[in-house]
C-alpha cells in the first residue's frame, strides 16, 4: 500500500507509507521551529508559511485519515504559536495570511471529519487568542461560511433514513448556544472599530448562511414529508442564534458611526 507524498502544491509523488508520515512530521517540525524562534524576523516567517501552508492544506485533503488529521493538527499548532508570540503590527495584515489556509481547506471540500476538526480548531484558537487575531477574522468567517451538513454514516442521500447531521454545531454541555457561535461572540466583543470594519462583511455573510440553512442543494431539494421535517430542529439550532448576532452586528455598526 502506498500513500502520496506532497512534492509541490497540486502535485503528488508515490512513496512508502512510513516515508510519507516522516516527511509530514518533518515539515511540521520545521514550521514549528521557525514560528517559535523569537529571533526570526517576520519576513522569514512569512516566506516559510507561504511554502509550508499549501502543502499542509493539500495533506489535509489526503485520503488517508491519519495524514489528513495530522496536517490539520500541524496547522493548529503553528497558528497557536503565531497568535501567541507574534502580535500583528498596525497596517500589516499578516494574521490574515496566516489564517487563510483554513479558508482554502474548507473551500476545497474536505470530508466531514476533517471539517469537524477544522471548526473545532477555529473555536479553540478564538477562545485562546481572540484579542490577537486582528486581520485574521475574515478568513475564519469565510471558512465557517463554507460549512456543510454531514450525513449519518452509511446514508447516501437525504431520504427517510434520517436528517442531515451537524455534529460541530451542537453544544455537548447542555448550553443553549452552539460552540461555533463563540467565534461571533468573541468578534463582536473585540471593541475595535478597525477590526470590526475589516471583517464585518464576512461575519454578516456567514450569519446569513446560517440563517438560510447550510445551503446544500440536497437539503433544499429534499423530498417533502416526514424526512424533510426532521431537519427543522437542526436548522433552528443555527437560525435563531444567527439572527440574534445579526442584530448585534447592526447595533455595533450603528454605534461605530459615533466614532
Amino acid at each position: 500500500m502506498t500513500q502520496h507524498l506532497l512534492t509541490s502544491p497540486g502535485r503528488f509523488r508515490p512513496t512508502a507509507s512510513r516515508g510519507a508520515g516522516l516527511h509530514l512530521f518533518r515539515l511540521g517540525d520545521v514550521a514549528l521551529k521557525v514560528v517559535r524562534d523569537p529571533r526570526r524576523p517576520l519576513l522569514h516567517l512569512l516566506r516559510v508559511w507561504s511554502v509550508v501552508a499549501p502543502h499542509l492544506v493539500e495533506a489535509a485533503l489526503h485520503s488517508e485519515r491519519a495524514v489528513a488529521q495530522r496536517a490539520v493538527a500541524l496547522l493548529h499548532d503553528s497558528l497557536t504559536e503565531v497568535l501567541a508570540g507574534r502580535p500583528e503590527t498596525s497596517h500589516f495584515h499578516t494574521h490574515e495570511l496566516f489564517l487563510r489556509p483554513f479558508q482554502h481547506l474548507m473551500q476545497l471540500g474536505c470530508d466531514d471529519d476533517i471539517q469537524d476538526q477544522v471548526v473545532s480548531s477555529i473555536v479553540e484558537l478564538v477562545e485562546a487568542s481572540a484579542s490577537c487575531i486582528q486581520s485574521g477574522w475574515g478568513p475564519l468567517f469565510s471558512a465557517l461560511r463554507t460549512i456543510h451538513a454531514t450525513r449519518p454514516e452509511g446514508q447516501a442521500d437525504h431520504t427517510a433514513q434520517g436528517p442531515l447531521q451537524m455534529r460541530w454545531c451542537f453544544s455537548l454541555t447542555g448550553q443553549p448556544r452552539a460552540p461555533v457561535f463563540d467565534v461571533f461572540e468573541a468578534f463582536l466583543d473585540t471593541g475595535s472599530v478597525q477590526v470590526f470594519a475589516s471583517a464585518a462583511v464576512d461575519c454578516i455573510l456567514c450569519l446569513i448562511k446560517f440563517v438560510q440553512g447550510l445551503g446544500d442543494t440536497d437539503v433544499k431539494e429534499a423530498i417533502p414529508g416526514p424526512a424533510s421535517s426532521l431537519n427543522a430542529p437542526s436548522s433552528m439550532e443555527l437560525c435563531l442564534p444567527a439572527l440574534d448576532y445579526l442584530r448585534r452586528c447592526h447595533e455595533v455598526s450603528f454605534s461605530s458611526l459615533d466614532y
